[in-house]
C-alpha cells in the first residue's frame, strides 16, 4: 500500500469543504500525538476554532482543499 505523505505547509491554510461544496474555514494549526501522528486539524472559521479528526479529511493537495464527508448540520 502506498502511503501518502503530507507536509505541514501543504496542510496549513488548506480550505476545508463539507457536503454541498460548502467552505467551512481554513486549517490554522495541526495537532500531533506523542508518536508524531497527525491527530487533528484546527480549523479557523470566522474567528472560531474547530477541531476536526485528521482521518475525516480527504486532501486534494493540488487545489489545497480538504473535504469532510459530513453535512452542514453535523458540522455545526
Amino acid at each position: 500500500a502506498t502511503t501518502t505523505t503530507y507536509r505541514a505547509k501543504q496542510v496549513l491554510g488548506s480550505k476545508i469543504m463539507i457536503q454541498g461544496n460548502t467552505a467551512v474555514g481554513t486549517v490554522d494549526d495541526i495537532v500531533f500525538d506523542e508518536a508524531g501522528n497527525l491527530e487533528y486539524l484546527v480549523v479557523e472559521n470566522n474567528g472560531k476554532m474547530v477541531t476536526v479528526p485528521f482521518e475525516a479529511a480527504k486532501f486534494d493537495l493540488k487545489s489545497q482543499t480538504a473535504t469532510l464527508n459530513i453535512t452542514p448540520e453535523v458540522y455545526r
